[in-house]
């Protein structure tokens, strides 16, 4: 008896994680996909705004109002961010000054999209962005506040399965 009370709730506990799981939909159901690169370092990119999305992310935590997915490229922020992982974002209203330092964002300027850490830098009107991985060729950068023009706080990510 013991035995088939382990297997039923051994057989629950899969279903609760299969309602876990994400899922890829064109319903409307979930949180936006757009298949837009946020680069983990500086490389230019064409800097498109995509307006509509490729499909839907239905995973439960990010299911709210505001929040997208979008693609990190690059090895700046790892191991935190993956080069190909998927990463949800929600756009952040207040000013950059008032933000959270040192938490993960994605800075949109004209040029380029790039995921760093935010913190004020020492200089009036600059804000310092800091790559996760500390090799040599993921340096620290100081940008003036006046070029950014959006900034999406991370929420989190998944792995993209191939």
């Amino acid at each position: 008896m013991l035995k088939e009370e382990v297997a039923s709730l051994m057989g629950e506990q899969e279903e609760k994680k299969e309602e876990n799981l994400p899922e890829v939909n064109y319903e409307y159901k979930g949180a936006p996909y757009y298949n837009v690169d946020f680069i983990g370092g500086f490389d230019l990119v064409l800097n498109d705004q995509t307006r509509n999305p490729d499909y839907y992310i239905n995973f439960m935590p990010y299911n709210k109002v505001g929040v997208i997915w979008c693609n990190i490229t690059g090895h700046s922020m790892e191991p935190e961010l993956n080069n190909g992982d998927f990463i949800a974002m929600k756009e952040m209203h207040s000013p950059i000054e008032y933000l959270p330092a040192g938490e993960i964002y994605g800075i949109i300027t004209e040029d380029y999209r790039t995921v760093k850490r935010i913190r004020m830098a020492d200089r009036d009107g600059f804000v310092r962005l800091i790559p996760t991985n500390k090799s040599p060729e993921y340096a620290e950068q100081e940008i003036p506040v006046s070029m950014i023009r959006k900034v999406y706080a991370v929420l989190g990510s998944m792995h993209r399965l191939f």
